[in-house]
């Protein structure tokens, strides 16, 4: 027999809130975690995690970067808040991004300022094509002990810093982020499996 496709509903059971955050900031990341799961779809989670993390901390541009080889990332979803458009596929050469090495190394939230990283701030705003740079965070998502993207957040425009509540909030979404990342890759690659088996099913004459 062959397996049954997955759907949504294999994003069940919810992550849990990370423990030891405030009232309002479990609020918040409850309001997070209903805009990911909102018209929830494995292969949309990645793009409901970007929508959840710009509209919570109030954020310009937000992205999902895959890491392709020790040498590149790989912006494979983002979104530009503030200009209401989508982010095209890019390559980041980690070589000249070491801050964002730093974070993918240590698995921890790293920030870039215009003041302390003038080279690297200016690199990674040239190739998403916006002319301003401003704090840029990379949060890196980890589940089961496996890295799975690192979440970036930018406010170039404004040049508005996030508050240390805010950056406690995105290590928060970072976490819900992770677990519901990690389901979306076991649906999409258990659908991938199911198609292979119908086809090698189909192509041996056998019953599906």
């Amino acid at each position: 027999p062959v397996a049954t496709i997955p759907d949504a509903s294999t994003l069940q059971p919810l992550p849990i809130v990370p423990p030891v955050v405030s009232e309002r900031e479990s609020a918040q990341l409850m309001k997070a975690l209903g805009i990911m799961l909102e018209k929830a779809s494995p292969d949309a989670i990645p793009e409901r995690i970007v929508q959840a993390t710009l509209n919570t901390l109030k954020a310009e541009i937000g992205a999902l970067l895959s890491l392709q080889d020790s040498s590149y990332a790989e912006i494979f979803v983002g979104y530009d808040r503030t200009m209401n458009r989508s982010i095209k596929a890019i390559s980041v050469n980690m070589e000249r991004q070491p801050t964002l090495q730093n974070a993918v190394e240590r698995r921890l939230q790293r920030p870039l300022f215009p003041d302390r990283n003038a080279e690297e701030l200016p690199d990674l705003y040239s190739r998403l094509d916006i002319e301003s740079v401003g704090p840029t965070y990379f949060q890196p998502l980890v589940s089961d002990g496996e890295l799975l993207a690192i979440l970036m957040v930018g406010l170039p425009y404004t040049a508005r810093e996030l508050t240390d509540q805010e950056q406690e909030l995105l290590k928060g979404i970072g976490i819900i982020a992770a677990n519901l990342l990690g389901l979306s890759f076991s649906a999409k690659k258990a659908r991938m499996n199911a198609e292979s088996r119908t086809i090698e099913a189909m192509m041996a004459g056998r019953p599906v």
